[in-house]
């Protein structure tokens, strides 16, 4: 700026000085906006998914099924005359006996909230004898189908397997997926999913 310059001039010429230092500040928070975000979805993704396969049973590291009397009673007694009928019955079992997702979005069970925190490896015989409902998270609801399953004599390794995905919260997960013949059916008592893929 010279002088003798009229105001005019003057505001004119600040003009662009103050439309890039608005440009700036406004990138400089699109900018902040997009780190914290990368940086939430970083942590959520460790807590949620990296660390809970790491750690958790039946993800990363596989587990021996248990061999017990009162496993292979409760076998006898849920095993039916073809495999289709087996599955749904243990599978009723297992929705019948403990909470689901539902549970964890439930305030009536707040005296139980301590039970979403229970992240140990269950012993099947342990929860089978129980004569209450219990919360279990996906992995050790699994745990107890595969057994009682695999106990009733109608099916092998190759025909039940774990597979893992995302949940629809973005957390892991797991379910069953059963082969009986040519048909596999998605077997998911955590999300109540009992379902012939083909």
């Amino acid at each position: 700026m010279s002088w003798g310059q009229t105001d005019d001039e003057k505001n004119t010429e600040e003009k662009p000085y103050k439309v890039v230092l608005v440009y700036q500040n406004k990138m400089g928070y699109l900018l902040d906006i997009l780190i914290y975000t990368i940086v939430i979805l970083g942590i959520y993704m460790v807590i949620g998914i990296i660390l809970p396969y790491i750690f958790l049973p039946n993800f990363l590291i596989k587990q021996k099924l248990e061999n017990n009397a009162e496993i292979f009673k409760l076998a006898r007694k849920l095993k039916q005359k073809s495999k289709i009928r087996t599955l749904k019955k243990v599978y009723s079992f297992v929705t019948t006996h403990f909470e689901d997702y539902e549970y964890e979005f439930d305030i009536r069970h707040l005296n139980r909230f301590y039970e979403l925190f229970e992240l140990h490896d269950y012993k099947v015989r342990r929860l089978i004898l129980l004569h209450k409902r219990k919360f279990l998270w996906c992995y050790a609801q699994n745990k107890v189908l595969l057994t009682i399953l695999r106990h009733t004599g109608q099916f092998n390794s190759r025909e039940v397997k774990i597979k893992v995905c995302l949940s629809p919260h973005f957390t892991i997960h797991q379910y069953l997926l059963v082969r009986i013949g040519n048909k596999k059916i998605k077997v998911d008592p955590f999300y109540h999913n009992f379902k012939i893929i083909y």
